[in-house]
């Protein structure tokens, strides 16, 4: 399973995957500012990571419709399924991490 995955979507796109997957599984567990490592990892980093991931994940999706014009047919279906995934991930990611972003917004200093 893993390994079509991998060939599917190829290494780095994979990462890519994996990495936004990780980042809805934590969007729960997201809360204030703290100072221990993890509290800092969970306010801080992880939404700056996902920030990241809101413009490279539609920059992939595109540049991924480019090459689809050109490939033949069966790297056309294979960036189908990329293209689909993807964007899946990224709605995935909008939704976990919104409620997150909002209460940010609404927070009185």
């Amino acid at each position: 399973m893993l390994a079509r995955i991998f060939y599917q979507f190829g290494l780095l796109r994979a990462l890519l995957a994996f990495s936004t997957l990780a980042l809805i599984l934590i969007s729960p567990f997201v809360g204030k500012s703290d100072t221990e490592p993890q509290g800092l990892f969970l306010s801080a980093i992880a939404p700056s990571l996902v920030m990241i991931l809101f413009f490279v994940l539609p920059l992939d999706i595109a540049m991924t419709r480019i090459f689809m014009s050109d490939a033949g047919t069966a790297d056309k279906t294979r960036l189908a399924v990329v293209i689909k995934g993807e964007v899946m991930l990224f709605l995935g990611l909008l939704l976990a991490w919104v409620p997150f972003f909002l209460s940010l917004l609404q927070a009185e200093p």
